[in-house]
């Protein structure tokens, strides 16, 4: 059970967590996240969650020179399923799902292991064309050569 007097003194704003974190302008972060304890903590706090405040929170801490990336996976492909890179949903997560209906994000061409994209390297990184998603043409190739973060939430 929580100590709801830490609680009130600790608690930081959905809307305030990205300011609060080792991120830079500039930075490529890859965010993995379970949303389900936020979600609760922002209940909990009398807030209601928007996740596209929470997305718009973490683009501001990267800015114009950043990029920032939601993992868009989706294992249909491997079970005989045509993959649309305009209409196949994630399946790893909400905020995954809400990145790929706003017009600022693009989606990489993987037909499994894709990516929902903002930012600078957008272009770049929707333009490789892997068929490994492991290699150096692939978005993790290219995290590599370029240091991007990887911020996991949950």
């Amino acid at each position: 059970m929580r100590d709801s007097s830490v609680d009130e003194k600790s608690y930081i704003g959905y809307a305030e967590l990205a300011a609060k974190l080792p991120i830079n302008k500039g930075d490529i972060i890859l965010v993995s996240s379970d949303m389900l304890n936020i979600l609760v903590d922002t209940k909990s706090h009398g807030e209601t969650f928007d996740a596209n405040v929470f997305i718009d929170s973490f683009l501001q801490q990267v800015g114009e020179d950043g990029t920032l990336l939601f993992p868009t996976f989706n294992w249909g492909f491997c079970r005989g399923e045509v993959f649309d890179i305009n209409k196949t949903p994630s399946e790893v997560g909400a905020l995954s799902n809400v990145a790929l209906t706003r017009d600022d994000f693009n989606r990489t061409q993987h037909p499994i292991y894709s990516f929902a994209v903002a930012g600078r390297y957008k272009k770049d990184l929707c333009d490789l064309n892997n068929v490994s998603a492991w290699s150096e043409t692939s978005p993790l190739g290219f995290f590599c050569r370029y240091n991007a973060k990887n911020l996991f939430i949950g």
